[in-house]
């Protein structure tokens, strides 16, 4: 039962301390969107995204955080907290969300 416990334990904070890094990589990659948006007057497209994160030192995967871009003026930065729930970044409103 210890071992049981101790498992959960360690599942829950690997789990926190993912949670955590994916979120500040979320963070990094609206600056840099933000930073875009402010040189080139419109923010990228999908496929201008992989460069950003080699802007940033980051290594581009097609996994969370993801960049979903709706118009030239608007997009959303999303990643999944937990089955069927995330935190994401509406640019429209300008703020983090959460759709527990």
């Amino acid at each position: 039962m210890k071992n049981l416990a101790l498992v959960v334990f360690i599942v829950f904070l690997s789990s926190c301390i993912e949670s955590k890094a994916t979120q500040a990589k979320a963070e990094a990659l609206v600056i840099a969107i933000e930073q875009f948006r402010e040189k080139n007057g419109v923010i990228p497209t999908v496929s201008e995204i992989p460069k950003l994160y080699t802007e940033l030192g980051l290594e581009y995967s097609e996994s969370c955080p993801c960049y979903q871009y709706i118009d030239e003026n608007e997009y959303k930065v999303y990643w999944g907290t937990s089955l069927g729930e995330s935190d994401y970044f509406d640019s429209k409103t300008n703020k983090w969300r959460s759709n527990h």
